[in-house]
């Protein structure tokens, strides 16, 4: 509620079953939530009916070369106007245009990947 700035609801967010945590960066984009997952280079698009993801975005190829432990994918912006998506994060000095395909995420992103659908006691 943005007058009350109080919560409204939840929604709790799986990936193949397995809860999905350290969601942050939260934005809407075209009727789906899309929030980075803290520690990995995956972008979950969530469906907000189900808070089931729907897929990942790899977001590996983005930012420092060898990025630090802190330099990691934290920023997600989108101009519905022009229906353009950016991705930034902590430290980066560059800000991103993406454009989003149908592939799964590679290399290392994958393994984040499945190990967030492989669910941890």
């Amino acid at each position: 509620d943005p007058e009350m700035m109080a919560q409204q609801s939840t929604l709790a967010v799986t990936a193949n079953g397995c809860a999905v945590k350290e969601l942050n960066e939260l934005e809407w984009i075209d009727g789906e939530i899309w929030a980075n997952i803290w520690r990995t280079d995956l972008i979950a698009r969530i469906d907000p009916a189900t808070g089931k993801v729907k897929s990942f975005v790899d977001v590996s190829a983005l930012g420092p070369l060898t990025p630090s432990e802190d330099e990691v994918p934290n920023g997600i912006a989108y101009d519905a106007n022009a229906k353009r998506i950016f991705v930034t994060g902590k430290m980066w000095p560059q800000l991103y245009e993406v454009k989003v395909s149908d592939g799964p995420p590679n290399g290392s992103a994958q393994d984040q990947a499945a190990a967030l659908m492989r669910c941890q006691p």
